[in-house]
């Protein structure tokens, strides 16, 4: 069977719980037929490199392996999201004219995500929002201060509105990935028929 896609996953299920032996091959292995391609000339062209042992099985695992890689996968891709989110949140600073990758190391920290926060809110005081100024910060509150002094233009506003909000909505995503992550595990762990030594 040739994996291209997600076709073939409810069908490999079905085989082999009737016991078939399967062999899933990667598509790069399969696909040098010449030719107009037809599905049956596809099947004995795959049919024939696997007579004669030319094919291997492509690795897969166990259910509780492919469980577990389902939630890490989910996972990945709302962090994805969100690295997309910060991107898209620094680009509209930028464009209000809050540098505040100038004064503030950590684009990403809790100084900036306070301000992006309070601006949402509608307060655009540069003085103000300078007090979200975390003591362990380099620049001084006059410096902060400087560089908040934007443009607040209503277009960007919303857009940086809207980005922050998705981020926020990407990170409750990620927070009920971990959740979902960490029970799964236990549950693992707690019906593990292994036995664990103690070594003393």
């Amino acid at each position: 069977m040739e994996s291209t896609g997600t076709y073939w996953q409810n069908l490999y299920v079905e085989l082999a719980k009737q016991d078939f032996d399967v062999t899933l091959c990667n598509g790069e292995f399969t696909k040098n037929i010449k030719g107009k391609k037809t599905d049956v000339k596809d099947a004995r062209w795959i049919q024939k490199p696997h007579s004669i042992g030319l094919l291997s099985g492509s690795f897969l695992p166990d259910d509780t392996t492919e469980t577990l890689r389902t939630y890490c996968r989910q996972r990945t891709n709302w962090l994805q999201l969100s690295v997309e989110a910060t991107h898209k949140m620094q680009k509209y600073l930028k464009l209000l004219n809050f540098r505040l990758d100038v004064v503030v190391k950590d684009v990403c920290g809790l100084i900036v995500l306070a301000i992006i926060a309070d601006i949402c809110n509608g307060n655009l005081d540069p003085q103000k929002l300078a007090a979200h100024r975390h003591g362990n910060c380099r620049k001084s509150y006059d410096e902060i201060a400087k560089a908040l002094k934007g443009n607040n233009r209503k277009d960007y506003l919303f857009g940086l509105k809207q980005e922050y909000d998705s981020y926020l909505f990407f990170q409750k995503k990620i927070e009920d990935c971990d959740t979902q992550i960490n029970s799964f595990l236990k549950v693992q762990i707690n019906t593990d028929p292994v036995k664990k030594t103690s070594y003393r």
